[in-house]
């Protein structure tokens, strides 16, 4: 068992004479700072340190030092073995690969990342790549996924809107189809679904509305409504089967059409730009600009949240307002600032604006004229300044 520890309190006589070398502190304090600190208290007095020989070093020491090592690295790099230092490079790029490959395998292994086939990863770009195609892989998985548990009729509806039928006519021709395939020889039991079938074979073969009519009514009266209506069924399902890849294919037609319209007039509006030179008079196109001009085409600045529908500058200013886009555009025809020469070129023509310009800085020096004139009152300086007026009246813009 250790031993008892005995803890022996000073009396107030015994810690008065073991204290009685040490100064009591004064009154008032000088206000320190607390560590860390980068606030100045007001009257805090800097402390001197008077450093001796063998202490540690003075700031004035440490300064020579820092100095002396910074011109030394200055040295070392100037006279640095170029061959070396693009060896150093390489061994920390190689190592920066290989971390970002032991990154990239590491995510993969836990199902995080989708490798590229037959990339390596070398740099950022091949990780971000990566990212990309992961990203996309895990939205078509989704897609797909909502897709597959869509009905047939939505699936077909879904397949006619990609082909380029609208949203309303693919919706009709797959409720349509989805109606007519979902027909059984049973269904013909129940006379309505059986008349429907039968009307459909006639309309195929070319019968008017009149002669359809009539047929039904003859049909059912000599009851063999079900009988014919199950023996044109597969030619009427055929046939709205057939349709409706018919018209899915030629929407993708015309799709593809449309498309390549698209490119051409934009490369032919593209082609207008270079071969351009300029617009306005004394105003030369850079190329920088040239590219801007052709960029502006297909630059997406707005997008509709609703629809999807994508607006370059000039389409959104339009939506924006299409009736003041049209008096916008017939204002700056008006002006001359839109304008198309007899060769199809855009020609700004901006006589008019020059002829408004001219005819305000003339009324105003007439207007100056005239005040100069009855201050001077003289014959001669009325003269010359009339001189001056008529002048100034003679100038014409030349017509080109």
């Amino acid at each position: 068992m250790a031993d008892d520890i005995n803890i022996e309190i000073m009396s107030p006589e015994a810690a008065e004479a073991a204290f009685a070398g040490i100064e009591a502190p004064a009154e008032t304090q000088e206000p320190t700072i607390p560590e860390g600190s980068t606030e100045v208290v007001e009257g805090a007095v800097e402390e001197k340190i008077d450093y001796q020989e063998g202490d540690l070093m003075s700031p004035e020491d440490v300064a020579a030092l820092v100095t002396s090592e910074a011109e030394g690295a200055e040295g070392a790099e100037a006279t640095a073995d170029p061959a070396k230092t693009a060896e150093a490079n390489q061994e920390t790029n190689t190592g920066n690969a290989a971390t970002l490959q032991a990154f990239v395998e590491d995510f993969v292994e836990k199902g995080l990342l989708t490798p590229i086939e037959g990339r390596e990863v070398k740099s950022i770009e091949d990780v971000e790549a990566i990212l990309e195609k992961t990203i996309s892989g895990k939205a078509e998985a989704r897609f797909d996924t909502w897709q597959d548990s869509l009905g047939e009729e939505q699936k077909t509806a879904l397949g006619l809107m990609d082909s380029g039928i609208s949203p309303a006519d693919a919706a009709q021709l797959a409720k349509t189809l989805s109606q007519v395939t979902a027909i059984v020889p049973e269904s013909l039991e129940d006379e309505k679904v059986a008349e429907s079938v039968y009307r459909r074979s006639l309309a195929i073969r070319g019968f008017s509305e009149a002669e359809i009519d009539e047929q039904v009514e003859d049909t059912i009266g000599q009851g063999k409504l079900e009988k014919r209506a199950a023996t044109a069924l597969p030619a009427v399902q055929s046939h709205y089967k057939k349709l409706t890849d018919d018209i899915a294919a030629e929407s993708v037609v015309k799709k593809e059409e449309a498309k390549q319209r698209e490119i051409e007039t934009l490369e032919r509006r593209k082609g207008l730009i270079d071969n351009s030179s300029s617009f306005l008079e004394g105003y030369d196109l850079t190329e920088k600009q040239k590219e801007a001009l052709k960029e502006s085409f297909t630059k997406v600045v707005h997008t509709d949240p609703k629809t999807g529908t994508r607006y370059n500058k000039v389409t959104e200013l339009q939506r924006r307002s299409p009736d003041a886009f049209n008096v916008a555009l017939h204002y700056l025809a008006e002006v001359g600032i839109l304008n198309i020469d007899e060769q199809g070129n855009f020609k700004p023509d901006l006589s008019s604006l020059k002829a408004i310009k001219e005819t305000k800085i003339t009324s105003k020096l007439e207007e100056r004229l005239s005040a100069e004139r009855s201050e001077v009152g003289t014959q001669g300086s009325q003269a010359s300044n009339i001189s001056a007026l008529e002048a100034l009246r003679s100038l014409k813009p030349k017509k080109k």
